[in-house]
């Protein structure tokens, strides 16, 4: 048995922490996140025009413009569990999963198979990629398309096949149909082709032809966003100028303040101060604990100090360049939404540091077998409470937190359950803007009828005394809305709904019956 699994431990090894990181993303996923935001719902509403309307494109304008790609795959969820929030999380949670072992191959084909592994092990615990993999963002993509193109084009050049190349090719096209952010892995890749022009000429007379081919299927599997991108140009471009650092209206008129002010901001996130946004993290805390934050430091040295071989040149241009989405905006930095593209590269750093802790520890202590066994001991004991953090961090803290609740739209939530599960002879009107309401949609999609109204439109409602009425109000809009709904409709009854997590009221509902 013994001999058995040190056979097969490495195997053991990656199947364990897949199923580590399966359990993190999937365990109690129909509850937490605790409700739906609209940006959420949004995909889900594009989801019906996919599996009812057969709109089928590559790119949806809808809700500020996204990417096609994540929503047929969250279709899937939907066909399966319906439109719930679970039909929404399932294909996160998913590729959140493959994402670790995505890091695994990578950082193992780069930097052996130890830093392989704590690379996937702190990939498959740190918090920052525990949430972004288990809401209904399309951004969490990246996690899984960018360790796995850069595996993909590494395989093709250690076995010199076709196939390999082919699918290196269409991974890296199919990044572009993922999350905004992926735009800037090319700066990385070119940084690392002139690397190559520079000090390894030799290798573009073997290789262009394989490359040929990978150049031949990013092509052909661009071609549907390049032919939506010359029809509409202004649907592609949108976003990113409207949170840049150049934009006037974030900046105050300083530019390069602004700039520098988001690359200290960006810095400070992995060790000091976080995302403050709950949808994204637990309210400004790093990205990484005391240890993996140190062990993440010292990777960024050593990568530094070893930055001649191609391994550590391009791994740290990858992680400047998918760190430039958060640093060249001006929005709400840091943002772990917008740098999820440098998360794989963090985690192999950090890895990179505790193997290089690890080797110089050994080094010091050749023979001696007691102190070599405390070290590597002491580091596993680290690693296992960062897992315990980890689980904490989000079950625990994250779970627990008022804030969790405010960000992820329980009053719109619990506003579809209401409709959901009680029944009206008569009209029903929302009272609230569009924005608010993306989460009711997508809820009640099939399931319940109600008629939306803007807030300042209640007046134009008819009196039609023969009709029952009944109005659901949010919290915001209770005070401006109620009191008018009260001078036209002066007997109608009004009764709040509260959560049933902290207690505060969330909407409140104003029937009028018929006389």
């Amino acid at each position: 048995m013994k001999s058995w699994l040190y056979k097969h431990r490495l195997k053991l090894s990656v199947a364990f922490i897949l199923l580590l990181a399966a359990f993190m993303r999937f365990y109690q996923l129909d509850s937490l996140p605790p409700g739906l935001h609209p940006d959420e719902a949004a995909n889900g509403l594009d989801v019906f025009k996919i599996l009812e309307q057969h709109d089928f494109r590559p790119f949806y304008s809808t809700n500020g413009g996204r990417e096609a790609l994540f929503f047929y795959l969250q279709s899937i969820g939907v066909l399966i569990f319906d439109n719930t929030i679970l039909g929404l999380r399932v294909a996160p949670a998913l590729l959140g999963t493959l994402a670790v072992g995505a890091v695994y191959l990578w950082a193992s084909s780069w930097f052996g198979r130890r830093a392989g592994l704590i690379a996937a092990l702190l990939m498959a615990v740190t918090p920052w990629a525990v949430i972004i993999s288990r809401d209904g963002f399309r951004a969490g993509m990246i996690m899984l398309i960018v360790p796995l193109t850069l595996w993909l084009f590494t395989k093709s050049f250690q076995t010199n096949k076709k196939i390999w190349f082919a699918l290196a090719g269409i991974s890296l096209g199919l990044g572009f149909y993922t999350y905004i952010a992926y735009r800037m892995l090319p700066v990385a890749l070119v940084a690392i082709a002139l690397y190559i022009l520079i000090f390894r000429r030799g290798w573009i007379g073997k290789w262009w032809k394989s490359l040929s081919l990978s150049a031949l299927t990013l092509i052909i599997t661009l071609i549907p966003i390049g032919i939506y991108a010359v029809q509409h140009p202004a649907d592609i471009a949108g976003r990113p100028g409207g949170v840049s650092f150049t934009n006037p209206d974030l900046n105050d008129g300083k530019p390069v303040q602004t700039l520098l002010d988001t690359t200290f901001k960006t810095a400070l996130m992995f060790n000091i101060s976080g995302d403050e946004n709950y949808r994204h993290n637990l309210g400004g805390q790093p990205a990484f604990n005391i240890f993996i934050g140190i062990m993440f430091l010292l990777g960024i040295i050593v990568a530094l100090a070893r930055i001649k071989r191609l391994s550590y040149f391009a791994l740290l241009m990858v992680f400047g360049a998918m760190l430039l989405p958060e640093v060249l905006t001006a929005e709400g930095i840091p943002h772990f939404l917008r740098a999820i593209g440098a998360l794989p590269a963090a985690v192999v750093l950090a890895a990179i540091g505790i193997t290089y802790l690890l080797s110089k520890w050994y080094q010091t202590f050749p023979l001696n077998s007691v102190a070599r066994t405390s070290g590597a001991v002491a580091v596993a004991f680290l690693l296992a409470l960062t897992v315990y953090q980890g689980y904490v961090a989000y079950f625990v803290a994250w779970a627990n937190a008022t804030e969790t609740y405010d960000a992820y739209a329980e009053d719109a939530v619990e506003m579809a359950k209401f409709y959901n599960n009680n029944g009206f002879n008569g009209k029903r009107y929302a009272v609230s803007g569009d924005y608010s309401m993306q989460t009711v949609n997508y809820l009640t999609h099939g399931k319940a009828n109600y008629e939306l109204v803007n807030p300042s439109n209640v007046d134009q409602i008819a009196l039609d005394p023969g009709t029952s009425k009944e109005f659901t109000i949010f919290v915001n809009d209770k005070e401006k809305v109620v009191k008018r709904l009260q001078l036209k409709f002066p007997e109608g009854q009004l009764s709040p709904y509260y959560s049933s997590f902290t207690g505060e009221e969330l909407f409140v509902v104003y029937t009028v019956k018929a006389k």
